[in-house]
């Protein structure tokens, strides 16, 4: 697949945290609007959303940025943080294509490693804080 994309999405957009082959404008851009985002129907349904023909799909088949970049097959699963979906992990083609549950479930694992990280490195941030806020101030305790 020619683009992935990690992405997360607020109330009028999609951001792009991690990306490989989206051009150089959407990509400097880092996000675009969630109306045009396939990846915003992921979290609306929090489960994998799979698009073998984006020209054919009813629902995006008029989008003007797939239109524009030519995309034709999308798969995308949610990333979630407590149990909330907050973002996606997808994959997208210049062609359609069909994808194998083999394939999807995956990318839901590929999904799962990349929250753990996500986490791990929040928790880590969190404790270097602490850590930082006792060495600047000594008579501080955490309890």
């Amino acid at each position: 697949m020619p683009i992935a994309l990690g992405t997360f999405i607020d109330r009028d957009h999609q951001w792009f945290k991690s990306q490989v082959g989206l051009t150089e404008d959407i990509a400097e851009a880092q996000q675009t609007s969630r109306e045009l985002s396939v990846c915003a129907h992921v979290i609306a349904n929090d489960e994998v959303l799979v698009v073998e023909d984006l020209a054919r799909d009813r629902r995006f088949a008029n989008n003007s940025l797939l239109k524009e970049r030519g995309l034709r097959f999308y798969a995308g699963v949610p990333l979630r943080s407590n149990n909330l979906a907050i973002g996606s992990l997808c994959v997208l083609d210049l062609k359609p294509r069909r994808m194998a549950e083999r394939e999807k479930r995956l990318l839901e694992v590929i999904a799962e490693d990349v929250m753990e990280e996500i986490q791990r490195r929040e928790s880590v941030g969190s404790l270097s804080a602490v850590a930082c806020h006792q060495e600047s101030n000594p008579s501080a305790s955490t309890k």
